[in-house]
């Protein structure tokens, strides 16, 4: 593995509280809004990554912007008053992993690690192949588990570019053990662990429904596990719409509500405003314009529906035009 000096001024004062060897997770009031979106209801933030890749925090009531990193990174875990994240190497065979700021967002560390030659461990989108990553806790650790997907190119796809070698596509995954010695990132292969890239499950189980909540509709948990929606069809001019409906537990009023264009998105409920990160996807205006729309996080009231703010973020999952 190879290493990238930045400035690391008195940054790592507080790491040194940490194990030496493997790494210490700490108690975060961080909640993940999907892949490299996050809210932090106690110091009324968001970070999340750009439409371009750059990391950003932003305050959560008016969007504020406070920081932008200067590189493509996905954050992957808030530790103590900074970020692990991946960055982006542009080069198969090799993967990036940094320590940012959670101040500014500068970079504290970065750590490049090998992978093998044909995964391409970008942060950006790239056509016909994914590349995935999440840390999670191990005992008393962390771990980075990660996995690539590289879709076969044949067919037309192959005839459209005569330069292009066909290809049977490629699977692969691997997990790292993440440690921090003498107030450095090291990162140790484990051959014996497979990747676990699960992520936990927003669905709540039939007999946990709440009683406020129609009991046979599916209902789902908050990222903070505090609320519980629920969504029914909607039919309206501008096409099928959802109904949202939340209740919290101990509520005694009845459930608030409000109209989206899909069934679910990761939600958080805050101070009488619904933020969540939406996908893309398309719908009809007042004016039966068709609008597509970005993915993007979202603050929402639910009084009266208005949107607060909404800001583009990453989506992984390429989009584009396939190859050439």
């Amino acid at each position: 593995m190879n290493r990238m000096t930045p400035n690391r001024m008195q940054a790592f004062l507080p790491w040194l509280g940490l194990l030496l060897g493997t790494l210490s997770p700490t108690v975060s009031p961080m909640d993940s809004l999907g892949p490299g979106v996050w809210a932090d209801s106690n110091q009324q933030r968001v970070y999340l990554s750009n439409a371009s890749g750059q990391p950003e925090a932003r305050q959560l009531l008016d969007a504020r912007l406070l920081w932008r990193g200067n590189q493509p990174a996905q954050l992957l875990y808030p530790i103590d008053d900074q970020w692990l994240a991946l960055g982006q190497t542009g080069t198969p065979g090799s993967g990036k992993l940094l320590l940012l700021s959670a101040q500014n967002g500068a970079v504290m560390d970065e750590l490049l690690f090998d992978l093998p030659a044909q995964v391409n461990a970008s942060v950006l989108p790239a056509p016909l192949q994914q590349f995935d990553i999440v840390v999670r806790t191990a005992g008393q650790g962390l771990q980075l588990h990660w996995q690539f997907v590289a879709y076969p190119l044949r067919g037309a796809l192959l005839q459209a570019d005569g330069n292009a070698i066909a290809s049977d596509g490629l699977q692969a995954q691997g997990v790292f053990d993440i440690h921090l010695q003498d107030a450095r990132l090291q990162l140790t292969p484990r051959a014996d662990l497979s990747a676990d890239l699960s992520l936990p499950d927003p669905l709540v189980a039939a007999s946990q429904r709440m009683p406020e909540l129609r009991a046979e509709v599916r209902q789902f948990r908050s990222a903070d596990g505090l609320q519980t929606m629920q969504s029914q069809p909607v039919e309206s001019a501008a096409g099928l719409s959802w109904r949202w409906e939340f209740a919290s537990t101990g509520a005694s009023s009845g459930p608030e509500s409000l109209e989206l264009p899909f069934a679910y998105a990761p939600f958080l409920l805050v101070q009488s405003n619904l933020l969540y990160r939406a996908p893309p996807n398309g719908s009809y205006r007042a004016d039966s314009e068709w609008q597509q729309a970005p993915a993007r996080l979202v603050l929402q009231r639910l009084d009266d529906g208005a949107v607060l703010w909404s800001t583009d973020v990453l989506d992984r999952v390429f989009r584009g035009t396939l190859p050439p």
